[in-house]
């Protein structure tokens, strides 16, 4: 009888802590919608517009209003303080109380403001250009009020890589956010990849980020780093076929540059072997010369002795014998010479 009456008040305890639950649980979703709307609401009513915009470039802040004689255009930066970024009245742009970091910097299309285009121009956008801005419409006939979300991206430019034995490195520079490195193979391995990273972080606001990857040796793997941001992510990839096609490269460049040493030589060589065979020619005319005086002196001396031999003997006239050996030694040596310089 005791198990009887137990048994339907544990069922009623159960029925009813599950009836709660569901209970809490639909006031909760309820509140989390009716809380969605309301804020989607207030984004509606106050204008809410996001725009994103890319580091050092030019960037609209979109802002527009029903035409107006005469208006009172107001751009502010809502940091922790109100920054004035811009003004226009009276027809012209008014820049005297503009904050420092936007000095030079902000535009209003002048001759479309009649028109109702308020639109701000910011060049050379900076990091901390990020935020959210005011434009502040007041004419006669009441004040507007928009706002502008503004982010800024430094995407993703170039992937480096780099290899030194075993170790590769991928960077890339100049980045904004801070981005997310991964390394992958090519085919997939579930080989676990040994790899540091680092982020540095600029005066700019900007991140450079390396990643160093240890890959074992004699390895066929393609390694490949992707650098991702929220606005582009950009692969680089480095394996077997990378690493030969670098090294003939190297031995092409190699060749070129010896042979463009090696004809740039010749020229020089042949000169200086010009000069060597002009140098010895001229050095054997000299010794021909010599030579060919030292002969002549010979003949006069032998005609000398041979009329004074012929006095003594009673001759009346003198020997004409010469000594024509050494015409014809002289005679040998000019056609060895001429010969040799192809004359």
């Amino acid at each position: 009888m005791l198990q009887i009456s137990v048994t339907p008040f544990l069922f009623l305890h159960r029925l009813s802590s599950r009836l709660m639950m569901s209970i809490r649980t639909m006031a909760e979703l309820k509140c989390v919608v009716f809380w969605g709307i309301v804020t989607l609401f207030w984004t509606l009513c106050r204008g809410e517009t996001e725009v994103s915009c890319v580091f050092n470039e030019t960037c609209v802040l979109p802002c527009s209003f029903q035409s107006t004689s005469n208006p009172t255009i107001h751009w502010t930066h809502l940091t922790a303080e109100e920054s004035l970024v811009h003004s226009y009245y009276d027809h012209k742009d008014q820049v005297e109380h503009q904050n420092q970091n936007f000095r030079g910097r902000t535009f209003l299309i002048g001759n479309q403001v009649s028109s109702g285009n308020a639109s701000l121009l910011l060049t050379g956008v900076k990091i901390q250009d990020e935020g959210r801005y005011k434009c502040n419409i007041s004419s006669p006939g009441g004040t507007k009020l928009f706002f502008i979300n503004v982010t800024v991206d430094a995407p993703v430019k170039t992937v480096h890589l780099q290899q030194t034995e075993n170790r590769i490195t991928c960077s890339a520079d100049g980045i904004y956010p801070e981005p997310q490195l991964t390394w992958s193979t090519i085919p997939p391995t579930n080989m676990l990849l040994r790899s540091s990273t680092t982020v540095r972080l600029t005066e700019q606001q900007l991140h450079n980020i390396s990643s160093l990857l240890i890959v074992p040796d004699n390895t066929n793997l393609t390694y490949s780093c992707t650098i991702r941001t929220r606005w582009n992510n950009k692969t680089a990839s480095l394996g077997k076929q990378e690493k030969t096609n670098t090294g003939r490269g190297i031995a092409i460049v190699a060749v070129v540059i010896l042979v463009t040493v090696s004809m740039s030589l010749v020229p020089c060589f042949a000169e200086k072997l010009k000069k060597l065979w002009e140098s010895k020619c001229s050095n054997k005319k000299k010794i021909l010369k010599t030579e060919e005086l030292e002969c002549e002196t010979s003949i006069i001396q032998a005609t000398e002795l041979n009329a004074v031999t012929s006095m003594e003997k009673g001759s009346s006239s003198p020997g004409t014998e010469k000594p024509n050996k050494c015409e014809f030694y002289i005679s040998r040596d000019e056609d060895e010479l001429a010969s040799s310089l192809g004359t």
